[in-house]
């Protein structure tokens, strides 16, 4: 399901002009501690309370998310079955379940989910995002590539990647069984950039682009194992999407780029090597390969 609107009181304060954002400390309440401790009966009572517009979180094609109040967690409503006969709470929760957050299930298919604080990428000024960490992109690729062992499919969208500006954290969320495996890093990629095209949105498409690359290089030049999945038809994508962003205008060092992210990473399959064993001309590629990132993309 893909949400919209998923901060209903942060997208009104953000079109209103010279307000200021405001983000409370973290805060749990007796009654978040023991919510799923209370009997099914108790817990259907506070869900169905909960059940109103001023704690409607977001929509979509299949259901609605409302806020539990004094929880940390939010409930999804189904449009199709749309009743609050919940019946007995199931918290025995597969690890697909736990993909999308999910802590307890209802007969009649509602779910109950941890509440992912933070704001819509999509809401979120791009230079703030550009500044975070390498480490808030590890941790959502890795995230993601969880999600797409336990064959689970990305629906792909800025509403569906969660920035807590007090972490510093990017939660993907709404994930669903697909047999067809997405992109990880290009996900990403689609979901950071702007498709205006202005001068301003090339050139922070280009600036993701090369943080990413950037990203991908430190994992396979580094002794240990890459922390989340990378794969040639991925950096292939990721290079041909970041060209259609910039209307073609990425020079043919791009494909040189690729090609030295092919061998990094062929080099990572079959061997364990850590970046003082690499082969002096794949050091040399690599100099030369954030070369282009810094010229090209980074400019």
């Amino acid at each position: 399901m893909r949400i919209y609107n998923l901060n209903i009181n942060y997208l009104t304060n953000y079109q209103q002009k010279n307000i200021q954002k405001n983000y409370s400390t973290d805060t749990v309440s007796f009654t978040s501690q023991n919510f799923l401790k209370q009997s099914s009966e108790k817990i259907s009572e506070q869900v169905i309370n909960a059940i109103n517009i001023k704690n409607r979180l977001g929509f979509g094609s299949q259901g609605t998310v409302y806020k539990i109040p004094d929880t940390d967690y939010c409930i999804k409503i189904l449009k199709k079955t749309n009743s609050i006969n919940f019946g007995t709470w199931n918290f025995n929760i597969s690890e697909q379940d736990k993909i999308n957050h999910i802590v307890a299930k209802a007969k009649n298919k509602a779910t109950i989910m941890k509440y992912i604080e933070g704001v819509p990428l999509q809401w979120e000024n791009s230079d703030k995002i550009l500044e975070l960490p390498n480490e808030s992109y590890i941790k959502l690729f890795t995230q993601l590539t969880e999600a797409r062992n336990l064959g689970m499919n990305f629906d792909l969208a800025p509403s569906n990647i969660i920035y807590n500006p007090k972490t510093n954290s990017l939660t993907a969320i709404d994930f669903y069984q697909d047999d067809n495996p997405f992109s990880i890093i290009t996900s990403v990629y689609k979901a950071l950039i702007k498709k205006s095209f202005s001068e301003s949105d090339k050139l922070n498409n280009r600036k993701f682009g090369g943080k990413l690359i950037n990203i991908i290089i430190d994992e396979l030049t580094k002794e240990k194992e890459p922390r989340f999945l990378i794969l040639r038809n991925d950096i292939g994508k990721l290079l041909e999407t970041i060209s259609r962003t910039q209307e073609y205008n990425i020079p043919k060092q791009i494909l040189y780029l690729e090609n030295s992210l092919n061998k990094l990473l062929l080099i990572k399959e079959h061997e364990h090597y850590c970046q003082e064993v690499l082969p002096s001309k794949i050091l040399g590629e690599i100099k030369y390969s954030k070369c282009i990132i810094n010229q090209i993309l980074n400019k």
